[in-house]
C-alpha cells in the first residue's frame, strides 16, 4: 500500500513540474490577459470555471490534426454554434486540417478477427474515424446541411482512394465505406435534378468507376451508380466504364474475400443489371465483365484462411451458385449467350498462407497480471466475490500486490510499445469496473491510469490507438454516477496533456451519446 501511495505521489509531483502542456499554459495565460476565464489546472483550490466553447476552438486548433479536425466537427455539428456561417467556417477548418492525421484511410478487421490481438486493436481504433479520409467526409456529410455547394466542392477536392494490393499475411483490409457513404449521400443531397439531367452527377462518379483498383471497390461503386436515378445514356457510359475496370482489376484474394464478406456485391451487380433491362440498356458487357472478374479472382492464389465454402473440387461458392441462377436471369433479351461458371474454371492456382496474428497476454508477465486479476473477480467455486468478501484483508492484499506489480511493468518485457500499451490500458480498465464505487483504491487507479496515458509513447506513434483508450476511460465515466464522471474529467483536466484537457472540455459541454 505505502509503494502504491508513493508511487501516485511521485506522479503527482512529476505532473507539476515536468508534465504541464508548454501550449496549454500559454493559452490559459493569454485567456487570463484577455479577461477570459482561465481553466483549471494542477493545484488549484478553486472550483473548476466553466469553459466557453470558443476556449475549446482554440484548445481544438491547438491539438494534433487528427483530434483537431474530429473536435471542431463535433463543435459545428453541436448547439453551441448556431450561426451558419461560423458552422461552414468551422467545417471547413477541419476538412483542410484532417489531411496531417497521420493514418490516410481507415482499415478493418479481415475476417472479424479476434479483438485481443495487435491488429484486432488496431481496427477497433479505426472505428473512430480519425484517419485522413474519414475525418474530410464526416466534414462534407457536415457540411451538406449548411452549405451543398461547399460540400460538392470539398469532396471533389478528396484524392481518389487507391488501396494498395494486399498479401495474405495482411491481417487488416482497406476500409472506405465513409469515403463511399459520404459520396452516395453528396450524390442524393448535392445535386439537383437539372443538375443530373445536364450529366454532373455523371461527371462527378465518372473518375471513381474508371479508377477502381481493389476489389473492395466494386459493390460500393456500382451502389454509387445506383444512388441516382441517371438518364439511360449516362447510365450506359458508366456501367461501360465499370465493366472495363472489372475485367482490369488484378487478383487479390485478401480484398475480394473482404469484400464479399462486408457487401453485397454480387446482389448489388444484379441490381444494376436490372436496372438496365429496365430502361434498355443492354448488360450484355456488365454481366460478361463480372463473370470474368469472380473467374479471375477465385482462381489467382488464395489465402488458407478465406471462407469461401471450399468445401469440395465439385461445390461451388455462393457467389457463383447466385451468378449462375439469379444473376444470369438479369440477362438482356436477345444478347449472345453467356455461359455459366464451372468448377474447373474456379480451381485456385495456389493456396497461400493466413493472415498474420498477434495474439495478447502470451507473455509470461501479462499473462500472470491476467490471470491474477480474473482470481480477483472469480472464487475458487467460479462465483464472483461480493461487495463484502472484496473488503477481507486477503482480497485486498491481493489487489495491492497486483496494483504494485502492475505499476512495476515495462514496455521492455513485451513485443512492442504498443502491446504494452494496450494491455495495460485493459488491466486498469478491469480494476476499475472491479472495485466498488466507495472503495478508496479506486481513486488511486484512476489518477494512476490517467497518468499512464498522457505519457505514453503511443500517444507520440500511434495517436488513434492511443485515443482508443481515453474514449473508452471517458464512456465508462459517463455510465457511472455523477460524481465518478466529474472525477474523472477533474484528472483529465489536471493531467496537464492538451489533448486530454480538450476532450475533457468537449465531454463537458458536448457530450457524445453512449
Amino acid at each position: 500500500m505505502l509503494r502504491m501511495v508513493l508511487v501516485l505521489i511521485f506522479v503527482g509531483i512529476l505532473w507539476v513540474t515536468v508534465g504541464r502542456d508548454p501550449r496549454l499554459v500559454e493559452r490559459q495565460k493569454q485567456r487570463a490577459s484577455q479577461g477570459k476565464p482561465a481553466h483549471s489546472v494542477v493545484g488549484d483550490p478553486q472550483p473548476q470555471v466553466a469553459v466557453d466553447i470558443q476556449g475549446v476552438i482554440e484548445e481544438a486548433r491547438a491539438a494534433p490534426p487528427e483530434f483537431a479536425a474530429d473536435a471542431l466537427i463535433r463543435i459545428a455539428q453541436s448547439t453551441k454554434i448556431t450561426d451558419q456561417d461560423q458552422k461552414r467556417e468551422l467545417l471547413e477548418e477541419a476538412f483542410h486540417v484532417a489531411s496531417g492525421a497521420q493514418h490516410e484511410m481507415a482499415r478493418s478487421a479481415a475476417s472479424g478477427g479476434v479483438v485481443d490481438t495487435r491488429s484486432g486493436y488496431l481496427a477497433n481504433a479505426f472505428r473512430h474515424q480519425l484517419d485522413a479520409l474519414s475525418l474530410r467526409c464526416r466534414a462534407v456529410r457536415a457540411l451538406l446541411s449548411v452549405d451543398k455547394q461547399m460540400a460538392r466542392t470539398l469532396f471533389s477536392q478528396i484524392p481518389k482512394p487507391s488501396p494498395k494490393p494486399l498479401t495474405c499475411e495482411d491481417a487488416l483490409v482497406y476500409d472506405l465505406s465513409s469515403f463511399y457513404a459520404t459520396l452516395h449521400q453528396v450524390l442524393k443531397e448535392g445535386f439537383s435534378q437539372k443538375d443530373i439531367a445536364e450529366g454532373r452527377v455523371a461527371e462527378l462518379l465518372e473518375p471513381y468507376v474508371r479508377g477502381i483498383t481493389s476489389p473492395v471497390e466494386v459493390g460500393p461503386v456500382a451502389e454509387a451508380i445506383l444512388a441516382v436515378d441517371l438518364p439511360p445514356s449516362q447510365l450506359n457510359l458508366l456501367v461501360q466504364t465499370l465493366s472495363m475496370a472489372l475485367k482490369k482489376l488484378p487478383p487479390d484474394d485478401r480484398s475480394f474475400s473482404y469484400s464479399l464478406a462486408r457487401y453485397p456485391v454480387v446482389q448489388i451487380v444484379d441490381q444494376l443489371a436490372l436496372t438496365c433491362k429496365e430502361k434498355g440498356i443492354s448488360n450484355d458487357e456488365l454481366l460478361e465483365a463480372f463473370r470474368t472478374y469472380l473467374v479471375n479472382q477465385l482462381s489467382s492464389s488464395r489465402c488458407a484462411d478465406t471462407k469461401m465454402e471450399m468445401r469440395s473440387e465439385t461445390a461451388l461458392p455462393a457467389v457463383v451458385e447466385y451468378f449462375n441462377t439469379a444473376l444470369m436471369g438479369k440477362a438482356f433479351p436477345g444478347q449472345k449467350k453467356m455461359w455459366l461458371i464451372s468448377p474447373d474454371e474456379i480451381k485456385p492456382s495456389k493456396i497461400g498462407g493466413s493472415a498474420k496474428i498477434e495474439p495478447y497476454w502470451r507473455s509470461s508477465k501479462a499473462k500472470d497480471l491476467l490471470t491474477r486479476l480474473q482470481k480477483l473477480r472469480f472464487n475458487p467455486k467460479a462465483r464472483e466475490y461480493t461487495l463484502g468478501e472484496k473488503k477481507e484483508p486477503d482480497w485486498q492484499r491481493g489487489l495491492i500486490e497486483l496494483m504494485n506489480d502492475l505499476e512495476a511493468w515495462s514496455a521492455r518485457e513485451e513485443k512492442s510499445e504498443a502491446d504494452y500499451f494496450h494491455q495495460k490500458c485493459v488491466l486498469l480498465t478491469r480494476l476499475l469496473e472491479l472495485l466498488p464505487a466507495d472503495d478508496s483504491m479506486r481513486e488511486g487507479i484512476l489518477s494512476s491510469f490517467v497518468a499512464f496515458l498522457s505519457d505514453s509513447p503511443t500517444y507520440r506513434e500511434s495517436r488513434i490507438e492511443w485515443f482508443q483508450h481515453v474514449h473508452d476511460l471517458i464512456r465508462w465515466a459517463r455510465s457511472r454516477q455523477d460524481t465518478e464522471r466529474v472525477k474523472v474529467l477533474k484528472l483529465l483536466r489536471d493531467s496537464g496533456n492538451s489533448v486530454l484537457v480538450l476532450y475533457a472540455h468537449l465531454e463537458e459541454l458536448i457530450p457524445e451519446r453512449q
